[in-house]
């Protein structure tokens, strides 16, 4: 009887004991609660946009075609909910996001949720120093800054890029980026921020600038004598020829009226080159369209420093005879000097000398003449 007695007391501390540890896990067991909602951009539910609660995998999910989603076992608490969402286009790929601060306490259902809406960026021109920008406006209410970085290679981001442009103004979404090299690419990025940070970056924007064109009006459109002096041989005689040109209404036609020997004439512009834009060693192109009827013509260029008289390039050579009113298009590279100084001469003068074959009345024509840096 005594050990049927103590046996039973051992059976009863055990249940007792088994009792106490459930109601203690029951206690400290944490509260997880279901939390879904909507999302929409510009107006319109959006599907496959990454919803995270506190960037946690098992908290990660995407909305459906209907822009709803659902994420169950949140733990009670303070929380960070994250959207984001990349959008395509033809510019090419930009993404938008947004953070919401969320308290849960109960299954929770977020209405209306709203994603930024994407702004893709565009390169609407270029010249030879400078590329014009523009982007989508930003309609989210929490805008604060369009921040414009530029780099040299695709690898762009807010680290890597330097920052040109920032705007307030939700619609200021332009921007024209100036002072830039000749003949070389540049990549950008705009990025959207609200207080938090990003609201969206937008695609990768990409543009060659222009080479640089040494040689004003060389189509003879403007008045010839705003760009172009003329100086040289006696023997010949230039004139605007307003009834034809390549492409255009006029052309420049130089006539042989006497001989007296070897005769070139000059055509020279001065103070057309902008300072820095010709550099040691440096490629540039030179090209026209020409007709030489009489027989071959010459041609010589030469780019000098108005002081020293320094010659940075100066080379020429024949031009062929052409057939009767056609057009031929002639190129030809050169090198500027490897002795050039960039720092001390100032290649202000630039001449472009012409001779017609040595027989009274032959003719030149030339038009759309064009010298870049390359």
């Amino acid at each position: 009887m005594y050990v049927f007695l103590r046996s039973l007391r051992f059976l009863s501390l055990i249940a007792f004991t088994a009792a106490f540890i459930s109601c203690n896990d029951d206690e400290t067991k944490e509260e997880v609660y279901a939390v879904s909602g909507n999302i929409s951009t510009a107006n319109q539910a959006i599907a496959g946009v990454t919803i995270s609660i506190d960037d946690l995998q098992n908290l990660t999910t995407t909305t459906d075609g209907n822009g709803d989603f659902k994420i169950d076992n949140v733990p009670s608490g303070n929380h960070t909910l994250k959207m984001k969402k990349e959008f395509s286009s033809p510019q090419g790929n930009s993404f938008s996001e947004k953070n919401y601060d969320l308290s849960v306490d109960k299954d929770t259902d977020l209405l209306d949720l709203t994603l930024p809406n994407p702004v893709f960026l565009s390169i609407t021109d270029t010249s030879d120093s400078s590329i014009s920008l523009i982007w989508d406006a930003s309609v989210d209410p929490d805008f604060r800054e369009y921040k414009l970085y530029r780099h040299t290679t695709p690898g762009l981001d807010e680290t890597t890029g330097e920052l040109v442009f920032v705007s307030t103004t939700n619609s200021i979404t332009s921007y024209v980026d100036e002072d830039l090299f000749a003949n070389s690419a540049y990549y950008y990025r705009v990025y959207v921020m609200d207080d938090k940070g990003k609201l969206g970056g937008s695609n990768l924007a990409t543009e060659k600038t222009e080479n640089v064109a040494f040689i004003r009006n060389g189509s003879f459109e403007i008045n010839s004598t705003e760009f172009w002096d003329f100086y040289g041989c006696p023997y010949n005689e230039i004139e605007l020829d307003t009834s034809m040109g390549y492409n255009s209404d006029n052309s420049m036609q130089i006539t042989k009226v006497s001989i007296e020997g070897p005769c070139p004439l000059y055509m020279r512009q001065i103070d057309q080159i902008a300072p820095g834009t010709i550099t040691a060693g440096q490629k540039v192109e030179l090209s026209f369209y020409y007709i030489s009827e009489d027989g071959p013509a010459e041609f010589w260029l030469r780019i000098h420093d108005n002081i020293t008289g320094f010659n940075l390039i100066s080379n020429g050579e024949s031009l062929a005879q052409t057939s009767t009113g056609t057009w031929t298009y002639y190129t030809k590279e050169f090198y500027v000097s490897s002795e050039y100084d960039n720092d001390n001469v100032n290649p202000k003068h630039l001449d472009l000398s012409l001779s017609t074959v040595s027989v009274v009345g032959a003719k030149i024509s030339i038009d759309e003449i064009r010298l870049v840096g390359i």
